[in-house]
């Protein structure tokens, strides 16, 4: 469903249509007094509203999926064969002292 909305968004164009919505008042006065404070129209200020809801909704879609890809990779992974803590810790200290090795000689 993800990718259908993220495609949808993606085929947005300009067409003017009457849109009918129910807010709680309290919301409303807000936008108005949104509208007032930008000295905008309450049109321009909802379709600017709607469309950077729907640029965050792509995008929040996008991150989705990518995350939901990099957990099926990682629920693929075997850590069986990572080693011991005992194995990691030679293996840091190795890496540091070549580090140190390679900061003396330059």
């Amino acid at each position: 469903m993800s990718s259908r909305i993220a495609k949808e968004v993606d085929k947005m164009t300009t067409k003017t249509v009457d849109v009918s919505i129910k807010l709680p008042s309290s919301l409303w006065d807000q936008f108005l007094r949104q509208a007032r404070l930008k000295q905008e129209n309450e049109s321009t200020l909802l379709t600017r509203a709607i469309t950077q809801f729907l640029e965050e909704e792509k995008t929040r879609l996008a991150h989705n999926e990518r995350l939901e890809q990099e957990c099926g990779e990682l629920a693929k992974l075997d850590f069986s064969d990572i080693g011991t803590e005992d194995e990691w810790l030679i293996l840091q200290n190795e890496a540091l002292h070549q580090s140190e090795l390679d900061f003396v000689r330059h």
